[in-house]
């Protein structure tokens, strides 16, 4: 089963635990797509980033704080390798660094 569909399984699992108001504030994240940009490049769509995970002999998970004022998104689509948002520039450049 693919990355994305195991993530897509344990959020349906996780948000149905608490009640449907609360769940209207959680935002869904997991394995950044890394495919074309989208939306003048804020976004990226989904891309071989499970092949590039599976492939890559050092993996790296960032935990980051809540989210400013975007509920119910999907991050996964918002924060790969090119996109315009600084943090993933930050996150991209970081793992470059700890690849060499």
């Amino acid at each position: 089963m693919a990355i994305h569909e195991q993530e897509n399984i344990l959020w349906k699992e996780w948000a149905g635990t608490y009640p449907a108001q609360e769940r209207e504030n959680f935002v869904m994240d997991g394995l950044c797509h890394n495919g074309p940009l989208c939306n003048e490049g804020w976004n990226a769509r989904p891309g071989n980033e499970e092949e590039l995970w599976e492939k890559a002999q050092r993996k790296v998970l960032f935990l980051i704080k809540d989210p400013n004022c975007n509920l119910r998104e999907d991050y996964r689509h918002g924060l790969g390798g090119t996109s315009r948002i600084s943090s993933s520039r930050l996150f991209s450049t970081g793992c470059k660094g700890l690849a060499r």
